[in-house]
């Protein structure tokens, strides 16, 4: 009797990525895809502002080599020691954010204050807080699930971010905070009334500020203003509806030239979207699935409280900023600025995202190292205790 073969299903390539270098090659491609389409879309402002079509190509791509041997770095590195090394990180997160809002030190930048230069490199401190906050937050709640220095370790990092301003970097800060407290087991009762009030509070911040309130307005009423407030959303809607099915074909996008702003940065899916169609949609949708049950998955097989939370935070961090921006992107959400992970062009946010990754290919790898009799005892005495917090995820 002929044995029928079976296509491979979600669970099979996901066990697949749940290995060290098939996870690594599948960050390469994702690294490579979102080079190849940053080069396309950012085409016409290479030209038209530096004479060379490959600039922003170019400078992305020594992002992307920094980025990639951070990764495989950071691959070496025992969590062990992310562990013991967390106050640390959360302290110097701090001072860099306390330094960027020094007066001739930070870059003011569109009546924003959020970059500190390095030469002629920019540093943007949030993004890199975003790990250093989730290794911290790892390492305290995987021993303390106490509500009120929860609470002030997230006050202390959203406040210094606002102060920027920042809003939208500081609610995924403290979302994702507030998502590893309750994995971690924390009291919901505290949790969830905190949460109404920042609710309150975050209405409040929006209408105080009027750049704000406009987009907030914008949001809700798109024709108010064509020309002017609502322009950036409707040249993406645009993009959108050019794409229809199978898109325009590469590199063959109206709307990158020149009519979206930021078109390789937090707009690049509405240039993507237009030249591929819907089925190029599903496919990067389909990337970032994979990428996420990965996550998913490898914080579901460790055996310790501080991996298991490390795994969940990245893989959290990455599911809002995805979620956020595509949301904005088909209008569900008003634009933040929020990047796309391994699509859109940037630095500081790119080596961030890279570096988060190199540590769930630590963690990876661990997995998958032989262990010696005495660890293994070891391991399965705490492992209770991380079995209590997978059944949250």
């Amino acid at each position: 009797m002929k044995r029928t073969r079976q296509l491979p299903t979600h669970r099979n390539i996901l066990e697949w990525l749940n290995h060290p270098w098939p996870f690594t090659w599948f960050v390469i491609f994702f690294s490579l895809f979102g080079l190849l389409f940053i080069f396309d879309a950012s085409v016409p402002d290479s030209l038209r502002t530096y004479g060379n079509s490959w600039h922003f190509a170019a400078r992305h791509s020594v992002w992307l080599a920094i980025g990639l041997t951070v990764y495989l770095f950071l691959g070496t590195i025992p969590s062990q020691i992310w562990q013991k090394a967390a106050p640390w990180l959360f302290g110097l997160a701090v001072l860099l954010l306390f330094i960027v809002l020094i007066p001739g030190v930070g870059v003011r930048l569109q009546g924003a204050q959020r970059w500190i230069m390095l030469g002629d490199i920019p540093i943007q401190p949030a993004e890199i807080t975003k790990l250093a906050l989730i290794v911290f937050f790892a390492s305290w709640l995987s021993r303390h699930q106490r509500f009120a220095p929860f609470l002030f370790f997230s006050a202390l990092i959203s406040t210094l971010i606002l102060a920027q301003p920042n809003m939208s970097t500081a609610v995924i800060l403290f979302s994702i905070g507030a998502v590893m407290y309750f994995l971690a087991g924390g009291n919901l009762k505290p949790l969830f009334v905190f949460l109404a009030i920042s609710l309150v509070a975050g209405i409040a911040l929006i209408f105080g500020a009027e750049y704000r309130r406009e987009r907030l307005m914008t949001f809700i009423n798109p024709a108010s203003d064509p020309l002017v407030k609502s322009y950036h959303i409707r040249q993406i809607t645009i993009a959108l509806g050019r794409g229809g099915w199978l898109g325009q074909g590469i590199g063959l996008s109206k709307q990158k030239q020149h009519y979206i702003p930021e078109a390789a940065n937090d707009s690049i899916f509405a240039v993507y979207a237009e030249e591929t169609g819907f089925i190029g949609s599903l496919f990067l949708i389909g990337l970032y699935v994979l990428l996420l049950g990965t996550g998913v998955e490898v914080a579901k097989s460790q055996k310790e409280p501080f991996q298991f939370l490390v795994a969940a935070g990245i893989t959290t961090w990455f599911a809002m900023q995805i979620l956020i921006n595509l949301a904005a992107m088909v209008a569900l959400l008003p634009l933040t600025g929020i990047p796309l992970p391994l699509v859109s062009y940037g630095g500081s946010a790119y080596v961030s995202s890279l570096a988060g990754l190199g540590i769930l290919f630590r963690l990876i790898r661990e997995q998958t190292m032989p262990k010696r009799k005495s660890a293994l005892k070891t391991r399965s005495t705490q492992s209770s205790s991380s079995k209590k917090l997978v059944r949250r995820l």
